[in-house]
């Protein structure tokens, strides 16, 4: 399915592009989903279950404390997302006029307030709900701007950016 991440952020993609990216009929897709947007539907729900999966998985396998398990997972969803930016940067395109469709993101962003709770807690620290809840905004704005804007200050993609996002975090927590 991942294929189909070439094809984005084009405006107008035809169902005969993705399906052939897709490596299968138009006909199985009209079986499976209504529609163009049914179908964009499923393809970001479903990179992003997997961005949490991934997010989940790395955070498993993390060893340290509350503060490297946030770098880590900070880290892990900024190389995932950027890996796939022309899916991201659609699904922010068309989720300003269909808001259905950010609910993917989100999800996503509500994982990222339950790691920077979880951070907190495990550190012993007491945060204010509207801290943490800023904090995560934050990260995912960062994330997602410096994804999808390539005239971003910083992108993604340089390592260093990441690191220091995290240890701004980590810093104020």
């Amino acid at each position: 399915m991942w294929s189909l991440n070439r094809l984005f952020p084009a405006r107008s993609i035809r169902l005969a592009d993705i399906a052939e990216a897709a490596e299968c009929s138009v006909g199985a897709l009209y079986q499976r989903f209504k529609d163009k947007d049914a179908l964009f539907s499923g393809i970001a729900s479903a990179f992003i279950i997997e961005t949490k999966q991934r997010a989940t998985d790395g955070l498993a396998h993390t060893m340290g404390g509350p503060a490297d398990k946030l770098r880590g997972f900070i880290k892990a969803t900024a190389k995932h997302l950027t890996a796939h930016r022309g899916l991201v940067g659609a699904i922010l395109e068309r989720g300003f006029g269909r808001p259905e469709l950010l609910v993917p993101l989100i999800a996503l962003r509500t994982e990222v307030q339950t790691m920077v709770e979880q951070v907190v807690h495990a550190a012993g620290r007491k945060s204010e709900p509207v801290t943490i809840r800023v904090i995560a905004q934050i990260i995912n704005i960062f994330i997602q701007n410096s994804i999808v804007n390539p005239m971003a200050l910083s992108q993604t993609g340089d390592e260093s950016a990441p690191d220091e996002l995290s240890n701004i975090v980590i810093d104020h927590l």
